[in-house]
């Protein structure tokens, strides 16, 4: 191959990788997955007390070290960070034998992103939600909202809070997220 050939096919070969790594909104974009702290689901009183979701529900924080997401790559600055998936899985830590923990205590689920950061002036934003959960499922994805930037809430520290309908199990239920995020580069 001559030089000038040789230059041009690596630059096609540079701008066809280029954008492979570009995401609908022509940045370079990756992902990463975490998971949250486990929470755990106080199972019901010997007389059942009616409360919303919300209130048996606990919070769920999520530790997402960004700086060290972009150091592993090797890239810039994030622009933005953005849920790609959230689910939800039954954990073992409260399961006794023969104990059969699933999410069938709940009816509807609205995930809420907020920062952990005292005073802080983000709001307290929906970013996920969960309707007619079949019975017997330990694992359940969510409908996400698209386009928002935690960006904010992750350089504060997130936290996830729960708003729904629903019981409280019968028992003690132990519980995770996972969530999966996308990242944009500047």
């Amino acid at each position: 191959m001559t030089s000038s050939r040789t230059s041009s096919f690596s630059l096609a070969l540079l701008a066809a990788t280029a954008l492979s790594a570009c995401g609908d909104d022509g940045l370079v974009n990756f992902t990463f997955t975490e998971e949250s702290e486990e929470a755990i689901v106080e199972g019901r009183p010997a007389v059942p007390i009616d409360l919303p979701l919300g209130d048996f529900f606990p919070s769920m924080k999520l530790d997402v070290d960004l700086q060290e997401e972009l150091s592993s790559r090797d890239t810039g600055p994030a622009k933005g960070v953005f849920l790609n998936k959230l689910s939800m899985e039954i954990t073992d830590t409260k399961k006794a034998v023969n104990d059969e923990d699933d999410f069938d205590f709940i009816d509807t689920i609205d995930v809420f992103v907020e920062s952990s950061k005292s005073g802080s002036t983000l709001e307290r934003t929906k970013i996920a939600s969960l309707a007619n959960v079949p019975d017997g499922q330990t694992e359940v994805d969510f409908t996400v909202e698209d386009g928002f930037n935690l960006k904010p809430y992750v350089d504060e520290g997130i936290r996830l809070t729960i708003e729904g309908t629903g019981e409280q199990p019968e028992d003690d239920t132990s519980l995770k997220s996972i969530v999966e995020m996308r990242v944009s580069l500047l």
